[in-house]
């Protein structure tokens, strides 16, 4: 009968150990967690000021998307206070809302990651959208460029926290391959920039202008064409290993 009893407690691998979620740091339980949430209310309420002070230089004005990102902004800051009431409050609570309390730290640090990402998106397209009203503009390729490379922050940010979560001693080939292609688009960004400042869109290249806009895509290739030859060495060394 003893060995019998004390067989679950000798074993004791039945039981897995609970998961952590990514970004531990972000949930409400840890101490370091509140630099965080106060960086991320400090992006929610500079993005709301940038915005109408911009709304109220245009005297009127102001495109749509300003009043857009201006609401999604305040939506975002009462979803963080929503999220952390939940915490703090003592309340009667619904079933769900309940719940919802009791597994805090589990979503948590996944809802205050998205908050950053947001309100990264929030602040630069509130000065990328300015440029056109002070007279830039603004070729599609630069949007297109410079919005795939903040979803290439978000994604770098959440796959490296990943390998971390997992214990990863090497880096991933996924891992390599962004850092490329986000130093892929930084320099076609800055090449079209400095090509558009030489010689506006939509004006032919002359004779005055093409040398310095040739060096620029010159130095721009020879960056590109060192950022695939340093992947593919990298993927074949991993390989070998």
């Amino acid at each position: 009968m003893k060995s019998t009893d004390a067989r679950p407690v000798a074993e004791g691998t039945d039981q897995e150990p609970e998961r952590q979620p990514l970004f531990p740091h972000y949930s409400p339980s840890d101490r370091h967690s509140v630099e965080p949430i106060k960086y991320v209310r400090q992006a929610g309420w500079l993005t709301i000021v940038l915005t109408a002070l911009f709304m109220w230089a245009e005297f009127g004005n102001a495109p749509p998307v300003y009043w857009s990102i201006m609401g999604v902004a305040f939506g975002a800051l009462i979803l963080l206070r929503g999220a952390l009431e939940l915490r703090q409050s003592d309340q009667q609570r619904f079933r769900w809302s309940q719940q919802l309390a009791r597994s805090l730290d589990r979503w948590f640090p996944y809802l205050l990651f998205t908050l950053q990402t947001l309100f990264m998106f929030l602040l630069v397209a509130v000065l990328w959208f300015i440029l056109p009203v002070l007279g830039v503009y603004l070729h599609p390729a630069l949007h297109i460029g410079m919005f795939s490379l903040l979803v290439l922050i978000a994604i770098r940010r959440l796959i490296g926290e990943w390998a971390r979560h997992k214990g990863a001693e090497i880096r991933l080939p996924v891992q390599d391959a962004l850092q490329y292609v986000t130093t892929i688009i930084v320099t076609l960004l800055v090449a079209i920039a400095l090509t558009h400042a030489i010689s506006p869109f939509g004006h032919p290249i002359t004779g005055d202008n093409t040398m310095p806009i040739v060096i620029i895509w010159v130095i721009a290739s020879f960056v590109i064409l060192c950022c695939i030859i340093l992947f593919i060495d990298r993927l074949f060394v991993k390989r070998q290993r």
